[in-house]
C-alpha cells in the first residue's frame, strides 16, 4: 500500500534563479534581524529575536516535510546545508523560515493580542498565502524546487493545500505565542524558541496528513483529489479555530474597539 513516488533526482537547478532567491532571502533575513535587534534595544521585547531562532530551527524539520510532502530541491542547488532522508536542504530554507517566523508570526501575535477584529485577522491568512504562493510558484517555474508525485491539486506547480497552509502558519503561530507567552517570562522566554518547530511540525502533520498519506501510497487520481481537498479544508480550519478561540475572544473583549497600529505596532512605522 505504501509507496513513495520516484524522486526527480535528475532535475537541474537554475543557478541564476537559485542565487537570486538566496540573495532575496538573505537580505530579507538581515533586514528582519536588524529590525528585531533595534526593536529589542528600544522596547526590551525580545520575542522577535526568539522567533528568529525558532524559525531557523524549523529548517531541521524540512527533510521530514519534504519526504512526506514529495518536495525536492535539486542536487546542484547552491549552498546546501545538510542532507537527511535523501533530502538536501539549502541555506535559504533556514534564513527564509527564520525571517518568516520573526515577521509573519509576530505580526499575527500582536494583532491577536491587540484585539484586532476577526475580518482583519483573516486578511493575514490571505496576505501571507498570496505572498508565499507567488514566491514559491516563481521558484518552481525557474526550477529552484519542485513538488512531484501524483498530485492533482497543483496550481502553477504549488499544491492548493500548501497555499492555504503557508498563510495559516502565521495565525496559528501567533495564537500559540498568545497562549504560551504568559507562562514564559524573563529568561524563560527563550524556551519559546523550540516550541516554534514543534508547533510547526504538529500543524503541518495534523492538517495535511491525508495528503501526506496519499502521496506515499498508490491511490487513484480521484482519491488523491479528495484527500487534497480534505487537507486544504483542514489547513483553513486550524487558523479559523485560533481566531475564534476563547483566548483570542478574550483579547478582543479586553482591547479597544479600534486598534492604533502606529501605537501598538511601532515596528510597522
Amino acid at each position: 500500500m505504501f509507496h513513495h513516488p520516484r524522486v526527480p533526482t535528475e532535475m537541474v537547478a537554475n543557478q541564476t534563479a537559485s542565487l537570486i532567491f538566496l540573495a532575496f532571502t538573505a537580505l530579507s533575513f538581515l533586514g528582519v534581524l536588524t529590525w528585531a535587534t533595534r526593536y529589542f534595544l528600544r522596547t526590551q521585547d525580545k520575542l522577535p529575536l526568539i522567533l528568529m531562532v525558532g524559525g531557523a530551527l524549523c529548517g531541521f524539520l524540512e527533510p521530514f516535510g519534504d519526504l512526506l510532502g514529495a518536495t525536492f530541491y535539486p542536487l546542484n542547488t547552491p549552498l546546501l546545508v545538510f542532507e537527511a532522508f535523501g533530502r538536501q536542504i539549502p541555506l535559504y530554507v533556514f534564513v527564509g523560515e527564520s525571517m518568516f517566523f520573526a515577521s509573519a508570526v509576530y505580526i499575527a501575535y500582536r494583532f491577536l493580542r491587540s484585539g484586532m477584529p476577526t475580518r482583519k485577522l483573516l486578511t493575514i491568512i490571505v496576505a501571507f498565502s498570496v505572498f508565499d504562493a507567488a514566491m514559491e510558484m516563481t521558484c518552481i517555474h525557474f526550477h529552484v524546487m519542485t513538488y512531484y508525485g501524483n498530485n492533482p491539486l497543483l496550481v502553477l506547480g504549488l499544491p492548493l493545500y500548501a497555499i492555504v497552509q503557508n498563510g495559516a502558519l502565521a495565525v496559528v503561530g501567533g495564537w500559540t505565542i498568545l497562549v504560551l507567552e504568559p507562562k514564559f517570562q524573563g529568561r524563560r522566554a527563550w524556551w519559546l524558541a523550540p516550541t516554534v518547530p514543534i508547533r510547526f511540525g504538529l500543524q503541518a502533520f495534523v492538517a495535511t496528513w491525508p495528503m501526506y498519506l496519499g502521496l506515499n501510497s498508490d491511490f487513484s487520481r480521484p482519491t488523491m483529489l479528495a484527500l487534497g481537498l480534505i487537507s486544504t479544508a483542514l489547513n483553513l480550519a486550524l487558523p479559523l479555530l485560533c481566531i475564534y478561540s476563547p483566548q483570542a475572544a478574550a483579547a478582543r473583549r479586553s482591547a479597544p474597539a479600534q486598534v492604533d497600529l502606529g501605537e501598538r505596532l511601532p515596528y510597522l512605522r
